[in-house]
This record gives structure tokens, C-alpha cells and sequence, in this order.
């Protein structure tokens, strides 16, 4: 039910399930209290009923019970526990927007016998809100003080996260070494970054004399960067060296032919203007840019200048005395303006 998806250009987890009450859970080590932890990110609806959230202190696979940051059918962002409860201010007073990113930060830690939660919500593009828009706490006998984290789906629309990230409270999230990739293959270089603890980020493409056609070419950030565990990496991947071909004469062609030939070597037609000529003919070429013979990379634009033939001259007619109404139609009939 969830995978990864692009969504503008970049890998973004999600899920376009519309079932009700969906989870996807980290399937590694449990986070305890022991000091505490920040769980933040990212994460977005698609229509203005879609409800999506994000789960902490999870018991699953035992048991169905954890805390959840969510937004449910049309309210705001808010702590929702199941299976304990939760006391003081579980509002955040943001209602989601849809197709609107919206960044999350929870707080948790145990003190004095208490599971304390804190947590804001604030749209993309916003400073972070100063204080804790929720502040409450369990001290029930059945609070949570270890579990797994997770995300949250409900009802319609697609869901979206991106940018998740969990750190101890108190102490820098974990930093890991960026490997380098540079000359591996796409494959093998999002493999080695998964298996770095870091994610795939953006990859575009360019020419390379010297890397082969699906090897990286670059990587952002370099290699031997240090950066919190769960950062993305881009990269550019080689399409290998660009192919120069020969731009071919046209010049005197028709224009559809002129056409044809420069798309025939792997070109493609520029800008096309006119222009009167005394000795081409209507219709064909009178010149190019760039001219014939030139070197230039495949996919490259041709600029033409198409003959309108000669232009035709006529003799200005004597208006002078006639009136302006007549003196105009003159003009007009000898062909001028």
C-alpha cells in the first residue's frame, strides 16, 4: 500500500490507498525514553478530506496501540492516542490545505513517571512556530515508553511524506559518512547510499567524455560529507560523450527540403525568417546559421533565411494637388503604403 513515488522531481513515500486506517511501520530498532527522542518531517494530502498522520511509540506487531500527530477527515492536526490516553492541549490548530506540503515536529520523553509529548504543525514556506502548539502527557498505567514509528493513511486521496528524520533529544541526530559513488553505476550508487543510511535524492542526467553511458558523474553532497543519517544525495548520472555531427549544406534547397536534411542529420530546425533575394528563388534557402560544415552536438538548432524572391519595385505616383482622399487611393493602388 505504500511505496515511493516522484512527486516533483523528487522520491517522496507514499501511498494512494484510500482504505481506512492504513499504517507502514520502521521495522528496525524500538526508540525508548531513555533520553528522549524528536521525530520530524514533512507530509502532505491531496484532496481536502484525506487524513494522514504519523505514529510513535508504537507496539506494533504485539499490539494495536500508539500515540498519532494526525489530521482526520476535515480538523486540524492533532495527538490522537490509541489504546492509553492523553491529557492538556492535543490541538495544533492547523487544518490542512491539500496539495500544501506541511512540516511536523513531535517531542517525546518520560519524566517523573509521565510519557510528555509536545508537537507543531506549520505550512511550508512559514517559520517554525516558537512555541509547542501541543503540550500534554500520559500517566495512565497504560503509557508507552518504547515502540517503533510509522506513518498514517485514511479515506480518500493520495498521502504524502518526505523529509522523515528521528534524533535523541538533547544530543545531534546520528551523522553518517556520504560514500562516494562517482564513476558507479545508478544502481550500485543508490544501493551503496541506502546502505549508508542516507536516501536517494534527485538525479538528473548530462554528457561525459569520461564516464561511461549509467555511471554517476557527480554526487551532491560529496563524498566524505558528514550529514544526519536519513539525508538525500543526488546525483548526476552520464549519458555518455555527446555526438558532434556535421551541419549540412542547404543553402538553395527548398525549405522543406532544407528542413528534412538538417532533422536527417540528427539536428533540429531553428528559427525561420524571410527575406527578399534577386537570385534565389521563392521558397528556397537564402542562408543558415550555422553554416555548412560546421561541428556542432546532436540535437543542435539550424536557423534559416527563406527567399521571397525579388522584390518587386513599382513607380511612385504624381499626387501632388489631388486632393488627400485621392492622393491616398493613388498611392495605395501603385502598391505603397
Amino acid at each position: 500500500l505504500f511505496r515511493v513515488f516522484y512527486l516533483g522531481g523528487m522520491k517522496v513515500f507514499g501511498t494512494a490507498s484510500t482504505l481506512a486506517n492504513i499504517h507502514s511501520h520502521y521495522n528496525g530498532t524500538p526508540f525508548d525514553l531513555l533520553t528522549g527522542f524528536e521525530y520530524s518531517g514533512r507530509m502532505m494530502i491531496t484532496t481536502p478530506s484525506g487524513g494522514l498522520g504519523v505514529t510513535f511509540l508504537s507496539q506494533y506487531p504485539v499490539t494495536d496501540t500508539y500515540y498519532r500527530l494526525r489530521r482526520y477527515h476535515t480538523n486540524s492536526f492533532h495527538l490522537s492516542p490509541h489504546g492509553t490516553s492523553l491529557a492538556g492541549d492535543i490541538e495544533t490548530g492547523v487544518t490542512p490545505v491539500a496539495n500544501t506540503w506541511y512540516w511536523f515536529k513531535v517531542q517525546v520523553e518520560d519524566t517523573e513517571g509521565r510519557t510528555e509529548i509536545r508537537a507543531k504543525v506549520w505550512v511550508e514556506g512559514s517559520d517554525e512556530p516558537l512555541d509547542w502548539q501541543v503540550d500534554c502527557y500520559d500517566d495512565s498505567t497504560m503509557r508507552l515508553t518504547a515502540g517503533t514509528i510509522g506513518l498514517w493513511g485514511h479515506s480518500s486521496g493520495s498521502k504524502y511524506w518526505d523529509d522523515l528524520l528521528v534524533g535523541s533529544l538533547g544530543q545531534p541526530p546520528v551523522m553518517v559518512s556520504v560514500p562516494d559513488v562517482a564513476g558507479q553505476s545508478q544502481a550500485d550508487a543508490e544501493a551503496a547510499i541506502v546502505a549508508s543510511g542516507l536516501i536517494d535524492g534527485a538525479v538528473t542526467s548530462d554528457y561525459s567524455d569520461s564516464v561511461p553511458v549509467g555511471g554517476g558523474i557527480s554526487q551532491d553532497p560529496i563524498a566524505g560529507a558528514s550529514v544526519p543519517i536519513g539525508s538525500a544525495v543526488d546525483l548526476v548520472v552520464s549519458l555518455g560523450p555527446q555526438q558532434m555531427v556535421s551541419v549540412p549544406n542547404v543553402v538553395g534547397l527548398p525549405q522543406a527540403n532544407a528542413e528534412a536534411a538538417i532533422v536527417a542529420s540528427g539536428l533540429i530546425v531553428g528559427a525561420v525568417t524571410t527575406a527578399y533575394s534577386d537570385t534565389v528563388a521563392a521558397g528556397n534557402v537564402i542562408s543558415q546559421d550555422p553554416i555548412a560544415g560546421t561541428s556542432v552536438p546532436s540535437g543542435s538548432a539550424v536557423d534559416l533565411v527563406v527567399s521571397l524572391g525579388p522584390q518587386q519595385m513599382v513607380s511612385v505616383p504624381d499626387v501632388a494637388g489631388q486632393p488627400r482622399a485621392d492622393a491616398e487611393a493613388a498611392i495605395v493602388a501603385a502598391g505603397l503604403i
